[in-house]
């Protein structure tokens, strides 16, 4: 019986050390906030995003607290315990009580529970969060975005066999080649709005030139943009959808 015993304590104690050490991750994913311990979640709306978290490697981190963008670091020992350093941006929207909460989660934070792709922050043995891992999305910045749709109208080729481009880089600057390459700079905020302002341009005559035309003054229009499953920049005004692009292999 003695023998039988600690047979079962030592398969306790391995199966348990085992289980102790798998390491999990967290980079690679976007993680979105689904509950929170008092329950509150705003809804998504113009203004308002729903919270959600990207690690990186190098131990930083960044998201949105549903108004206000959030950064910081973190400390993970690659299976549960989590400490966050966070800092949001101060602007101030209609409705802050998610925001808040979620926020305050992040501080308290100590260790976490990964299972079946939901990320539980913790402190203690008290849940504070659960946020859903969601593919992360094609950034919009340093993706090569090909034209296919110019104010409705399927879009081709150019006459030289090329495909209509526009790069944007992380330093807020933007080309384009068309017929032409065009080259300027763009604005954007946590609310996906974007302003564009071509300011130069070669001056070679191609026989697209009409649709040059109103690429230029398409891009000058744009008010906001979307990237929709990963693969298509749409830039749009309002609800008047201006350009559509999608992520070139070349």
């Amino acid at each position: 019986m003695l023998k039988l015993s600690l047979i079962l304590f030592f398969l306790s104690v391995h199966f348990t050390s085992n289980l102790s050490a798998q390491e999990v991750s967290l980079t690679g994913k976007k993680w979105m906030l689904a509950e929170l311990s008092n329950g509150v979640v705003s809804e998504s709306s113009d203004k308002m995003q729903t919270p959600f978290l990207i690690f990186s490697e190098d131990g930083n981190f960044t998201g949105n607290a549903s108004c206000n963008s959030i950064s910081g670091s973190y400390s993970f020992d690659g299976t549960y315990k989590l400490k966050i350093t966070a800092a949001a941006t101060r602007m101030m929207c209609d409705n802050m009580e998610t925001e808040t909460a979620f926020i305050k989660a992040l501080k308290k934070t100590n260790n976490i529970i990964l299972k079946d792709n939901i990320l539980m922050l913790q402190s203690g043995k008290m849940l504070l969060a659960k946020l859903e891992g969601n593919s992360l999305e094609t950034p919009l910045t340093n993706t090569n975005w090909e034209l296919y749709e110019l104010v409705g109208k399927p879009v081709g080729t150019g006459s030289n066999g090329a495909a209509y481009t526009i790069n944007f880089s992380d330093d807020k600057k933007v080309s384009a080649k068309f017929c032409n390459s065009l080259g300027g700079r763009f604005k954007r905020n946590n609310d996906n709005a974007m302003k564009i302002n071509i300011e130069i341009s070669t001056m070679m005559a191609c026989p697209e030139m009409e649709m040059e035309l109103i690429f230029k003054d398409a891009l000058g229009l744009v008010g906001q943009y979307s990237i929709e499953n990963n693969t298509d920049l749409i830039l749009h005004n309002g609800k008047v959808v201006l350009a559509r692009f999608r992520v070139s292999d070349k």
